[in-house]
């Protein structure tokens, strides 16, 4: 499971994968012993008030938890962070629709990082917002880790209060925190190894390594028109299934993406299983993350 976020830096422009194998590590070694992370209770939470169809509770769940911890100082703006980022104008319209459309229901979403595949709304950017929103109390002690390591003075901003979501009590809380600070600007680090530009779940690479896939495999079995055909010297006849290609030309074009994943998910959740274990966790995979060199690129060029 892989989830977005942003990730503190001088500039803009790029965004943090948080896997959360590689976060439950983070979380156990500065500071929460306890097995269970803050995104994987939240979710829990949340997928339970989805399942149940109980708007209230998702309403609950999402009102005054989303916005933008602008500590992060990073995600897609080229300019002054307006503070909206993850708005709940924006995020509980997008579950509810997924709550009626029995996407919950059929197993379709087992994690947060499946709800930009399903919704035109939440992109990487916003995403990363909402799960900083989430986990930000870890961010902050990872943040104060690294200045002592580092042996950094620490400057601290005033007393702020911020939503945070108490994984105890399963709600959110209103929680004192007093912010360090970097060249007089409230700042919160990430691992740089966690970096990436893109989202790794989204509905265009679920469509094409899932359901494509499975798509192309029912056309072979039944030997569709679509199928390619090689007739050899003795009169027998090779198969081949048809390409990606011909199955976006011939079955997905004037529909959009989305509403062809509706349609071919049905009584199929083993595909968002399988497509999250294409994501597990790599460390050093920079068909994923980024490597040092690009980072120092983008930070220092």
């Amino acid at each position: 499971m892989n989830l977005p976020i942003s990730v503190s830096a001088p500039t803009t422009g790029f965004l943090l994968t948080l896997p959360v194998s590689a976060w439950r590590r983070l979380q156990e070694t500065h500071g929460h012993n306890k097995p269970s992370s803050f995104s994987t209770l939240f979710f829990d939470a949340l997928f339970n008030a989805a399942r149940n169809r109980d708007l209230s509770a998702l309403r609950h769940l999402i009102a005054r938890a989303c916005g933008e911890i602008n500590e992060t100082h990073l995600g897609w703006s080229h300019a002054q962070p307006a503070g909206n980022g993850a708005s709940f104008s924006l995020i509980f319209p997008a579950l509810r629709q997924m709550v009626e459309q029995g996407l919950f229901d059929q197993g379709c979403v087992i994690g947060i990082e499946d709800v930009p595949i399903w919704t035109k709304g939440i992109d990487a950017d916003r995403l990363s917002d909402w799960v900083t929103n989430i986990i930000w109390p870890v961010l902050e002690q990872f943040t104060v880790s690294q200045y002592q390591q580092y042996g950094l003075p620490q400057e601290h901003a005033g007393e702020v209060i911020r939503r945070a979501w108490d994984p105890y009590c399963m709600t959110w809380v209103n929680q004192p925190t007093f912010p360090l600070l970097c060249a007089s600007q409230r700042i919160l680090l990430c691992p740089k190894r966690f970096l990436c530009t893109k989202l790794l779940f989204g509905t265009a690479d679920f469509l094409r390594t899932e359901v494509l896939e499975y798509r192309q495999r029912c056309h072979l079995d039944a030997r569709t028109a679509l199928c390619g055909q090689h007739v050899h010297d003795d009169g027998s006849v090779t198969y081949t299934a048809p390409t990606k290609k011909n199955l976006l030309c011939y079955e997905v074009r004037g529909q959009g993406y989305l509403p062809y994943l509706l349609v071919h998910t049905q009584g199929h959740p083993e595909f968002i299983r399988h497509y999250h274990q294409r994501h597990e966790y790599q460390p050093g995979n920079e068909k994923w993350f980024i490597s040092d060199e690009t980072l120092d690129t983008l930070l220092y060029a």
